[in-house]
């Protein structure tokens, strides 16, 4: 959100910041819950 905030300015920056960061760690935690569920 820093980066973001440097390069787009303060709101869309912590914006951008806030769902690069939801993206970063929901695709994964969705992955591997639904590849434990079809392991399980």
């Amino acid at each position: 959100m820093g980066i973001g905030s440097r390069v787009l300015g303060r709101e869309a920056g912590v914006l951008a910041g806030k769902l690069a960061a939801d993206v970063t760690f929901y695709i994964p935690a969705i992955l591997s819950y639904e590849a434990r569920k079809r392991y399980l």
